[in-house]
């Protein structure tokens, strides 16, 4: 339930690392029968959020599971997951949020390089993203692409939502990670990162936690930063997974369940 040194230094220097069988196949079953019932319950997605690339959809959300089925609550502070995030952001791990990502053939736009840090920029740079794949994710099925070692914020531009310029970080120059059902990949805001087309008749399923150090602050968002969603607090943003949070005063104010 831990990484090794090397996984660990494979993560400071390239920006993320990939955790082989995670979860075991009943886990993954469990979660997947309770997306696929969360999906039927917003309408087969349509009552999901839905991102776009210049007008074309490229995936659909199901924006915090764990206020939909205690399963994902259960998970949330599952161990093999939890201990993995403490080596990689420090002992006192906040969940920032959670979400499901489903990524199918009709999706029709490719989801093109980005980094995460310009839609919750913290000083410290602790955030990371934990992919959680529900189901395997070839070349073929919409897998991950990402830039290895970048370390600071790029300037983005915008589309539906905000994007690097693909004429200098095309999606094509990133590396490919692929990944079967159970592996997770951990990974720094501030790695590039993008995904390819699905081309299969199976929905790609990704459970998506992104989770900071409890002693992280977040920043203000510097002026015509481009957005999605419009700022504001997550159900459930703040909740320690790991550890505790130091600064008693920062907590009980609600401070710490801001963007």
């Amino acid at each position: 339930m831990s990484f090794t040194a090397s996984e660990i230094e494979a993560y400071r220097r390239d920006g993320y690392v990939i955790a082989r069988g995670v979860l075991a196949p009943d886990d993954v079953a469990a979660l997947r029968g309770e997306a696929q019932a969360l999906w039927q319950r917003a309408d087969d997605g349509a009552a999901g959020q839905h991102t776009s690339h210049f007008g074309v959809k490229k995936m659909t959300t199901l924006r915090d599971p764990q206020l939909h089925s205690s399963v994902y609550s259960r998970y949330l502070t599952d161990p093999r997951l939890v201990q993995r995030m403490a080596q990689l952001v420090g002992p006192n791990v906040q969940l920032h949020h959670s979400k499901i990502n489903v990524k199918t053939r009709d999706d029709r736009a490719v989801f093109p390089l980005h980094q995460d840090h310009p839609y919750f920029p913290h000083a410290q740079h602790s955030v990371c993203t934990v992919l959680v794949h529900l189901t395997s994710t070839t070349s073929a099925r919409g897998c991950f692409r990402a830039i290895p070692g970048v370390t600071r914020p790029l300037e983005h531009i915008a589309d539906d939502g905000h994007i690097l310029d693909p004429r200098r970080y095309p999606l094509e120059s990133a590396i490919e990670l692929p990944a079967e059902a159970g592996d997770v990949v951990f990974m720094n805001y501030l790695t590039p990162h993008g995904s390819n087309l699905n081309a299969s008749d199976e929905p790609r399923v990704l459970w998506i936690l992104q989770v900071r150090a409890a002693e992280d602050r977040p920043l203000e968002q510097p002026p015509g930063t481009q957005q999605a969603t419009p700022p504001g607090n997550r159900p459930g943003q703040g909740t320690m997974l790991a550890g505790v949070n130091p600064d008693f005063a920062w907590a009980a104010s609600g401070a710490s369940s801001r963007l």
